[in-house]
């Protein structure tokens, strides 16, 4: 047996609260009682007939049977007040819907398409798909499609799951994949196949497609707006170093761990309509995307399709801001606090930036190709500017040494910011500090964002939900310190972190927040209370740490613990961050693949 999906469920539970609706009870009228043409009685006649016989006859087969009898039969009956049914048939309507129903029709084939009962419109389609007046499945699409667009105008309703009997129509008829209307997850599926082959991908739509899943905006980032261009491409070589990375190092792959992955169910084609599907010994498959497959198996149906989940998007997140933060801090940009301190994401942060600077400077040296008469003019008139720009503030500091020829060396890492590729630096001068340490701000390690002492502490007390009562005692303001919270947080996260009176932590940040006051935390440990990595137990910390190392762990039995509970709960804790189980075995043992992972979280 074939289970519908849960959309499908859904919609047939609407439909029957629609059917079976409480009304009030009316008084019982006399029936309208009308005369039936010929044709229709006949039409009575063919299902009474296939009711009598001793093989079993679906109601679907009987509707088509009495469909094409009575395919060329036309009325001048007019009848719109039809009650409304399930899935109606010809067999379910009245003597005088029956003719209204094909009255209607009847004009409707001249050219005069008139608003009458959702029952005769459902049966009109009904009619289409089983290919009733119909010469070829492609002509029938397009008279199916023509007329929900054209009766929609006149009625909504018609269009309800439009979209999935149009999909079943097509895959039926094996018509063009192209053709197949969009689904809720196109543009995911999109984002999905760039992701996929990213090798033949740009830059720009690497991002693009990162930004689909990620929860973390990185288009909202001080850093991208300051050069979206050199962002991007930081992203797009950070994603192609993951990939690569998965690919040799992991069970599976980036997309599998961060994205999605592929999974299959069975469906129901037309479930939602009266279609006679006979005997289909048909084996086929229908691509709609490399992420989306329907399979026909002899006329049951497998949707094969990549299947997206929002927690593994969270991680993605994440990821995505902690190789942000690596590279703000190599180019000494305002740091921001980085989610993951995981040793391998932040030697493949170091790499890929490595990649995009020796890109950089292939460029540089590219453009340093002019004529030495040219160089030397520039040089010269660079040095009388230099002169001129000299002012009595800077008399105090050294003076720069006269411009010498290029270096033949290239570029070091920790000038490429500064490097002018006109006129480099001459030999003989010292090496400038990174432009870390020349430009970032003096601020104490534990005030992240800037915030005064103050704005911290009231953070941490909303985060914390304490009463604040210093507020009082120091003369404080909680509305002022809001907007101050509020306006320092805008700089990094995009958006207000606060809202509500009184104040309250938005939701879709609190991840952030709290890593920013945990950094503060370890940046001065006084400065609050000390949690244990992965919001582990100490018992469970003690035996990670005592696996981790091969120290004995016999204190567990005898304090009358369990291992067993002890790894299902720490493997339960760090699968957010691992996605994956990290003590397995017996006696248990820290998978490879993640010991330096682990050493460096509890080492956080």
């Amino acid at each position: 047996m074939t289970w519908p999906s849960d959309k499908t469920r859904k919609d047939i539970i609407e439909q029957l609260r629609q059917l079976y609706r409480a009304e009030p009870i009316r008084p019982r009228v006399a029936e309208k009682t009308v005369e039936l043409p010929p044709p229709l009685v006949a039409l009575r006649k063919m299902a009474k007939t296939f009711k009598q016989e001793d093989r079993y006859v679906s109601r679907d087969e009987i509707f088509v049977r009495q469909a094409e009898l009575a395919k060329e039969y036309e009325d001048d009956y007019r009848w719109d007040q039809t009650e409304i049914r399930f899935l109606p048939t010809y067999e379910s309507l009245k003597d005088h819907e029956l003719r209204g129903y094909f009255g209607w029709r009847t004009r409707l084939r001249h050219g005069t398409m008139e608003k009458t009962s959702l029952v005769y419109a459902r049966i009109y389609t009904y009619e289409i798909i089983n290919q009733i007046d119909v010469k070829t499945p492609g002509e029938g699409l397009q008279k199916l499609v023509a007329f929900l667009k054209a009766y929609e105008k006149l009625d909504a309703r018609i269009t309800e799951n439009w979209a999935d009997l149009v999909r079943d129509y097509i895959l039926y008829y094996e018509l063009d994949p192209k053709m197949l209307p969009p689904t809720e997850f196109s543009l995911q599926d999109r984002a999905y196949l760039v992701l996929d082959d990213e090798e033949n991908a740009s830059d720009q739509e690497i991002f693009q497609a990162l930004q689909e899943f990620s929860t973390y905006r990185m288009d909202r980032s001080k850093f991208y707006k300051d050069n979206p261009e050199r962002y991007v491409a930081l992203m797009a070589i950070a994603y192609r170093q993951l990939t690569e990375y998965f690919l040799r190092r992991r069970q599976r792959t980036f997309a599998e761990e961060y994205i999605g992955e592929l999974e299959s169910h069975w469906m129901s084609i037309f479930s939602l309509a009266v279609f006679y599907k006979g005997r289909d010994r048909r084996f086929y498959s229908v691509q709609a995307t490399p992420a989306c497959t329907y399979v026909n198996e002899g006329g049951e149906w497998l949707l094969e399709r990549v299947v997206y989940f929002e927690k593994a998007h969270r991680k993605l997140g994440k990821l995505m801001k902690t190789m942000e933060a690596e590279f703000r801090k190599f180019l000494g940009f305002a740091e921001i606090q980085r989610p993951y301190s995981y040793k391998w994401m932040l030697k493949l942060a170091a790499q890929s930036f490595e990649i995009w600077q020796a890109e950089e400077n292939r460029k540089k040296r590219a453009q340093v190709n002019l004529d030495q008469s040219i160089l030397d003019k520039i040089r010269a008139e660079a040095a009388i500017t230099r002169d001129r720009l000299i002012t009595e503030a800077d008399l105090g500091e050294e003076a720069p040494p006269a411009l010498q020829e290029p270096s033949v060396q290239p570029p070091s890492a920790a000038t490429l910011a500064t490097d002018d590729p006109v006129a480099p630096m001459p030999a003989d001068t010292p090496k400038p500090a990174p432009e870390l340490s020349a430009t970032a701000a003096p601020a104490p390690a534990n005030l992240p964002w800037q915030l005064t002492p103050d704005e911290l502490h009231y953070l941490q007390d909303i985060v914390t939900g304490n009463a604040s009562p210093w507020l009082a005692q120091q003369g404080l303001m909680a509305a002022i310190l809001v907007d101050s919270i509020n306006a320092k947080a805008l700089e990094e996260i995009g958006d207000n972190i606060l809202a509500g009176d009184p104040p309250a932590l938005i939701e879709d940040y609190a991840d952030d927040v709290r890593q920013v006051l945990a950094g503060a935390a370890q940046a001065n440990p006084a400065a609050a209370p000390q949690s244990a990595p992965w919001q582990l137990t100490p018992d469970e910390l003690r035996y990670l740490q005592d696996i981790l190392h091969h120290a004995p762990t016999d204190w567990v039995q005898a304090q009358g613990l369990m291992a067993s509970v002890l790894c299902d709960s720490i493997n339960e804790k760090l699968y957010d961050d691992f996605g994956d189980t990290v003590l397995s075995g017996d006696p248990p043992e820290v998978l490879e693949d993640y010991i330096d992972e682990v050493k460096e979280g509890l080492k956080s």
